[in-house]
């Protein structure tokens, strides 16, 4: 069932020219850190579902139950106006795309913060054009037409939302998955060896307000000559991996070292932004039968 929530939020909708014109202004380099990102959440979600139901039979004393899964009709995707960070907004957004879900709007709510260029851009090289912006009493209305017009659908919240819009949630009949309850990448410990080299260029502009966390037998160094507005303090190598952080970077992302972040990034990798906390079958409805 196709409930046309993009022609809903059409009013709100960033136009085409703002959506290229963000995409020439990030540069070369960014735009190859973005189609990572997409890259990599694909290879998470897996092949696009689409229609195709993906069906489980299990044989029981007196019947047969068959279950199915097949990707939602549409996924509305709220993120608040402190979400700055284009790695985890592009993650967020693409991935009931790649779960199957026909249609994926998202909407951002107005306020102080303008929307930055590395999610225009970002957004546009996913495909994802019915993105706009709108004050909490139009996100609220959005809503409740995803509710009123019925379908399989579900509401991904990144970021913080006001309180009006999270009222609003508590009054619909909607699954809500959350990621990124902060806003924004708040801490980021990055692992200094002397072979491996990160890209603080991409890192400054990717994750704006992050406090990085240097350690290693270099972080003396790197703190140096990182880039004017980086806020970067040093630690201990120790207390690197022991205090919690929302990234990790280590010149061997695949060590067997407890690291302290879900999401642990190598060199090269600083933009692949992956939500462990999303899995596809946030974006499926299942059907049960039974068969005697």
């Amino acid at each position: 069932m196709t409930i046309f929530l993009s022609e809903r939020v059409e009013q709100y909708r960033f136009a085409d020219q703002e959506l290229s014109a963000a995409y020439e202004r990030v540069g070369a380099a960014t735009r190859s850190r973005l189609k990572q990102n997409i890259a990599w959440n694909a290879a998470v979600s897996g092949i696009p579902g689409g229609d195709v139901a993906t069906a489980r039979s299990i044989r029981r004393q007196g019947g047969r139950l068959v279950t199915e899964r097949t990707a939602m009709d549409w996924t509305l995707v709220l993120a608040g106006n402190g979400f700055l960070s284009p790695g985890p907004v592009l993650a967020g957004c693409v991935y009931p795309l790649w779960a199957g879900v026909r249609e994926v709007v998202v909407l951002r709510e107005t306020g102080k913060v303008p929307v930055p260029d590395g999610i225009l851009a970002g957004l546009e090289l996913a495909g994802l054009e019915s993105f706009g912006e709108c004050p909490a009493e139009e996100m609220l209305d959005t809503i409740r037409f995803a509710q009123e017009t019925g379908g399989h659908g579900a509401i991904l919240v990144l970021g913080t939302l006001s309180s009006v819009v999270e009222a609003g949630l508590g009054e619909v009949d909607i699954p809500v998955h959350r990621v990124g309850t902060q806003g924004r990448v708040g801490t980021i410990h990055v692992l200094c060896d002397d072979v491996s080299a990160w890209d603080w260029d991409f890192l400054a502009g990717a994750y704006p307000g992050a406090t990085f966390v240097v350690g290693g037998v270099e972080c003396g160094s790197v703190v140096e000559r990182l880039p004017a507005g980086v806020d970067a303090v040093q630690c201990s190598r120790d207390k690197l991996f022991l205090r919690e952080c929302d990234l990790f970077l280590h010149p061997d992302p695949a060590t067997s070292e407890p690291v302290s972040a879900q999401l642990c990034l190598g060199p090269g990798q600083e933009g692949a932004w992956i939500w462990p906390q999303l899995h596809p079958a946030m974006f499926e409805y299942v059907t049960i039968r039974l068969f005697s």
